[in-house]
């Protein structure tokens, strides 16, 4: 019987430590590294401390939602893993935000969606502590980042990492990239060259959420709701373009927005700013109840340059035609393979499309004759 090979996996995110833990599931060995101090990726979450307990209540900094009828393996997995999904809270007027001297437009019949949108209790993080708690401790490696791959005439990689350190420089059999393509083509060198058409995929391929930037208040108690309202609206004047009802899963009230501002304009008037104007119009649309949050918080994936590349400071207009055909997916005669998001076919960029990038690389991992 053959040694299993060697894999590393570039990317601590929902994709990567997805294929890391279907491969510890299958017993077969594998190191990831992360360039951030922590996992999860884009999927990140604001924690406030329980007044009542030593346990921390927490809020999507990130992704929030995922749709079980078009998400059939997220469903699954959080089925498996024992997790509390709970329905997006909608009952109540939804409200249109028509400027600062005009009432709010209330439409009583609220904003539902179907297929229902759904919610993890303790935010998404719980499903990345969940894939991470089985783990070997001394397979993580965090603060890691990727400059460079180099196919070894043995057909070997050598993997190079920027670290606190230093260069360092390790060998691997195979290599899973689940990081942004962009971000992948503008911060990694690599050699041999990818195929023309990973190459161009790489290059031009936006990372989805990763131009725009959220904010989240927290109150004590869901006011809005005993005002009838839902806590969903819409704005043409702002700053907060949509926002939604964010409660913790039996926890503390919230209200979360996506600013209408471009990346250079928030970058610019700073976060007090943004966190004033945001609060100024929270309390013109729910009440002046919402200009007293116990906490605030603003995420904006733009200057994140773990998860944005610099062609990521404008969204695309639409959402994106993601994915990597199956004999794109794997370079270097099977020994560099692409997960993430954005690779996949059907899902590419939602929680969904993470997971089906890091089952199909895996599949392809078993499928090879030396592991």
């Amino acid at each position: 019987m053959t040694n299993p090979p060697s894999i590393a996996i570039v990317g601590g995110g929902l994709s990567g430590l997805y294929a890391a833990y279907l491969l510890h599931q299958k017993a077969i060995p594998f190191t990831v590294y992360e360039a951030r101090n922590r996992l999860g990726g884009r999927i990140n979450t604001h924690a406030v401390p329980q007044q009542s307990h030593h346990q921390y209540q927490r809020y999507d900094l990130g992704p929030t939602w995922f749709w079980p009828e078009m998400h059939p393996h997220m469903q699954q997995l959080i089925s498996q893993l024992s997790l509390t999904a709970f329905p997006q809270y909608h009952q109540g007027s939804y409200l249109f935000d028509r400027g600062h001297h005009q009432p709010p437009q209330h439409y009583p019949a609220g904003m539902t969606t179907s297929p229902v949108a759904m919610r993890l209790a303790g935010g998404l993080s719980s499903l990345i502590d969940a894939l991470q708690l089985p783990l070997p401790k001394q397979s993580l490696y965090y603060q890691h980042r990727l400059s460079r791959l180099t196919q070894q005439d043995n057909g070997k990689i050598t993997v190079t990492f920027i670290t606190a350190d230093g260069t360092i420089d390790l060998s691997y059999d195979k290599v899973i990239i689940a990081i942004p393509p962009a971000l992948f083509n503008q911060n990694v060198t690599v050699s041999p060259s990818l195929s023309p058409h990973c190459q161009q995929y790489c290059e031009h391929t936006p990372t989805w959420m990763a131009a725009h930037a959220k904010f989240i208040a927290i109150y004590s108690s869901p006011f809005w709701r005993e005002s009838g309202l839902s806590g969903s609206a819409s704005s043409q004047v702002g700053p907060l373009a949509e926002i939604h009802d964010a409660g913790a899963y039996q926890g503390m009230a919230a209200l979360f927005g996506f600013f209408g501002i471009n990346a250079a304009a928030r970058k610019t008037a700073g976060h007090q700013a943004l966190t004033n104007t945001a609060l100024e119009q929270l309390a013109r649309l729910f009440g002046e109840a919402a200009r007293q949050p116990v906490d605030t918080a603003i995420m904006d994936w733009s200057q994140e340059s773990m998860t944005a590349s610099k062609r990521d400071l404008y969204p695309p207009t639409q959402h994106p035609h993601y994915g990597l055909s199956d004999k794109e997916v794997s370079q270097w005669q099977q020994r560099l393979f692409f997960a993430g998001s954005e690779t996949d076919t059907t899902a590419g960029g939602y929680l969904e499309g993470a997971l089906n990038a890091a089952l199909r690389v895996v599949k392809h991992l078993s499928n090879t004759d030396d592991c």
